[in-house]
């Protein structure tokens, strides 16, 4: 989902500095660590703005009870209303912690820029919930509820943050396999409250006013949602052992 607030034309240069650095830890992982990766298409529509994109990640277990994993979404194709066309990337690092073989916490990071015709926005949110793995009509599932936060909240190229609160639900299921890779189906539901944007001299943002002898103006607020899903590849495929929760 691209909930977005900086400008970004090449993607890897606007991955935060909290991912890169977790990113460290899978440079030498454990022998035993099956590293599983996943690569697809993904859609939806977030916040009025649509989007159709490519996704890879990758997917690390550490032993039986950490998990790191990556996934970046990248949308050549983004539209927003009333602000053009242009692109978008959206880059997750999370962290699983699984208490058991069913239920564990998450915590992750994520920067989710665009750049359309009118205007380039980028912002950092965090997430953090508990995540779930069952069987259902036979195939392995995950389920996530993750509380949204947007962080480095203020000015970002002249433009006020969203401050963006909320609720995510995120499902993932193996649906079967075939030669040397699986097939996984994904969908991503999420709704949260917004601020519109305002005059920052008098919103809170830069002040209340009175320093310049504005009346104070609070920011507005909105609520909105975003869906989307994703068809992927995930490889390798580990014989007789597809049907083992992941």
């Amino acid at each position: 989902m691209n909930r977005a607030t900086g400008r970004s034309l090449l993607v890897w240069n606007k991955l935060t500095p909290l991912a890169l650095v977790m990113g460290l830890i899978v440079i030498a992982p454990p022998m035993r660590a099956q590293t599983r990766f996943l690569v697809g298409s993904s859609g939806g529509i977030s916040f009025n703005n649509e989007s159709i994109g490519v996704l890879a990640a990758t997917e690390t277990p550490f032993g039986a009870n950490y998990e790191l994993d990556f996934r970046d979404v990248f949308s050549p194709v983004e539209s927003h209303v009333a602000l053009g066309h242009g692109m978008a990337n959206v880059f997750r690092t999370t962290d699983i912690l699984w208490l058991n073989g069913l239920i564990g916490l998450t915590g992750a990071i994520e920067y989710s820029n665009y750049d359309v015709t009118h205007v380039s926005k980028g912002g950092y949110y965090t997430f953090a919930g508990p995540i779930f793995r069952f069987r259902l009509w036979d195939a392995p599932n995950r389920l996530e509820f993750s509380y949204i936060r947007e962080v480095a909240n203020g000015i970002h190229n002249g433009i006020e943050t969203s401050h963006l609160q909320g609720v995510d639900v995120y499902w993932t299921a193996r649906l079967g396999c075939s030669g040397p890779m699986c097939f996984r189906f994904s969908e991503d539901f999420a709704v949260g409250r917004v601020l519109t944007q305002g005059n920052p001299v008098c919103d809170g943002t830069y002040g209340n006013g009175s320093q310049v002898g504005f009346s104070p103006c609070p920011r507005s607020g909105a609520v909105g949602g975003s869906f989307s899903a994703s068809v992927t590849i995930e490889f390798p495929r580990r014989l007789g052992r597809e049907s083992d929760p992941f």
